[in-house]
């Protein structure tokens, strides 16, 4: 989800943790998220930073911001470039069909074993 990109980008850890799969689900279902640990800590990450993400990591998507709500955020008012008239108008858009195999990237990176995935991320 945007929430886990946001908070990995941030801290540049994963918001999830478990020591197995099975660990993992559960704690993706109803563990809480940690602003707290080391790397937040490092971060000096803003309020909104927080609240921000907080927001995105909603585990029942009926109190998770839409994506226009989303960018709408006063924290990404605070952190977007402003966008200049030129800039509005030359929006780049992918060319049709560019980004037909990225679903198929994504499911074949999900079914890949935990360890795996954790290891493409420390290597990424």
């Amino acid at each position: 989800s945007c929430g886990v990109v946001a908070y990995s980008l941030l801290c540049g850890e994963l918001p999830f943790r478990g020591s197995s799969n099975e660990k993992l689900a559960e704690h993706i279902k109803s563990g809480p998220v940690s602003f707290s640990r080391g790397a937040w800590r490092k971060v000096n990450q803003s309020q909104l930073a927080v609240m921000c993400v907080h927001s995105l990591l909603m585990k029942d998507p009926a109190h998770r911001p839409s994506p226009r709500e989303a960018v709408s955020d006063p924290w990404f008012d605070k952190v977007k470039p402003p966008r200049t008239a030129a800039a509005q108008r030359a929006q780049v858009l992918p060319e049709e069909g560019a980004l037909d195999g990225t679903l198929q990237s994504l499911q074949a990176f999900r079914k890949q074993s935990t360890l795996k995935r954790v290891a493409m991320h420390a290597l990424l």
